[in-house]
């Protein structure tokens, strides 16, 4: 077992949302906003959390523990962010559980089984339905170097990144017992998946 004392958390929200049209970090759920319902909900399992924007990206109000990185480069993607926060954690934490700004069904049990389930692993990976999940994992920050690396020579894909660093992949059966449905993979894109979501709350 892995102390979660021992793991922080990343929110991703630096992408354009083209699809949604607006900052997914802004959208209601139920009167709260998607990133800051997300934050508070890892932050009941892990500790200190980064949120890693885009530059110059508005976002909602946040508690003053939780620290906000910006990308160094435009567009560059969520290892861009990731790296920035493995950058602020490297002296905090051993692991970081990694979660992106539109999936504001995910919930404390589910992080948890992450952070119970990478033991000596180097990072752990989830597969449902026959896709693979790199950016809602586990990752040690002894991979940072490796992040680097990618980002520097402008190897960017997510997957690349997981593969190369080792992660386990599990299927998502093992996580049914917290998560039956496995609402909390579910990525809010675009507007008819918002309305979904609505229509999923009684909105």
């Amino acid at each position: 077992m892995v102390d979660p004392q021992r793991v922080g958390g990343v929110v991703l929200c630096g992408g354009q949302s083209e699809r949604m049209g607006m900052s997914k970090a802004w959208l209601d759920y139920g009167g709260e906003h998607f990133l800051t319902r997300i934050v508070k909900t890892i932050g009941q399992v892990v500790t200190p959390i980064v949120v890693a924007a885009r530059s110059g990206q508005d976002l909602p109000s946040l508690n003053d523990d939780v620290r906000v990185v910006y990308d160094s480069v435009s567009r560059g993607g969520p290892l861009v962010g990731l790296l920035a926060a493995f950058d602020v954690l490297a002296d905090k934490c051993d692991a970081v559980f990694v979660c992106a700004c539109d999936q504001p069904l995910i919930t404390p049990q589910f992080v948890k089984k992450f952070v119970d389930l990478l033991e000596d692993n180097k990072a752990i990976l989830i597969e449902h339905d026959g896709r693979l999940h790199p950016l809602t994992a586990v990752y040690r920050l002894s991979a940072r170097p490796l992040l680097a690396e990618m980002v520097a020579g402008e190897e960017l894909r997510a997957k690349d990144f997981a593969a190369r660093c080792g992660a386990l992949t599990l299927r998502s059966s093992i996580f049914s017992e917290v998560d039956p449905k496995l609402m909390s993979l579910w990525n809010i894109n675009d507007r008819q998946a918002y309305e979904r979501l609505r229509l999923h709350l009684g909105l």
